[in-house]
């Protein structure tokens, strides 16, 4: 079995939000939720909030709230590109399914096979989410 994934050379900004035809980050999840209810957590579509270019949905008001009083701490690292795709120098969509959270950091991955490469370039891939952020 092959599996084949369609790489491109990063080209979006270290802290550029990936996000879906509608314009949302994590595909309409909830970030917070993440985090508080260790859950991947669909978001409501009538509780949003734009930031950083991007729509991000929440599955509550208070969920919203927090977000925004802290956003830095809720948004996922890379912005939400995969973050082992990030670690070997391509662009890739983050999938909010496929998720992690890492030192309080969360981190999403394009699919399970690149979950699966998440430890063995977890040194690496800190290392560029705290380069990304400051």
């Amino acid at each position: 079995m092959v599996t084949r994934l369609n790489l491109s050379p990063m080209t979006n900004d270290a802290n550029s939000i990936f996000t879906d035809a509608q314009g949302r980050a994590l595909r309409g999840y909830d970030a917070v939720s993440y985090h508080r209810d260790d859950a991947a957590v669909e978001g409501d579509p009538d509780i949003t909030w734009e930031w950083s270019g991007a729509i991000w949905a929440f599955a509550t008001a208070a969920n919203r709230d927090l977000f925004q009083a802290e956003p830095g701490r809720y948004a996922p690292a890379f912005g939400g590109h995969c973050a082992v795709g990030k670690a070997l120098g391509f662009d890739l969509p983050g999938s909010p399914k496929r998720w992690r959270i890492e030192d309080g950091q969360l981190y999403v991955n394009k699919n399970a096979f690149a979950a699966t490469q998440f430890r063995p370039l977890a040194r690496r891939i800190r290392r560029l989410a705290k380069g990304a952020s400051q």
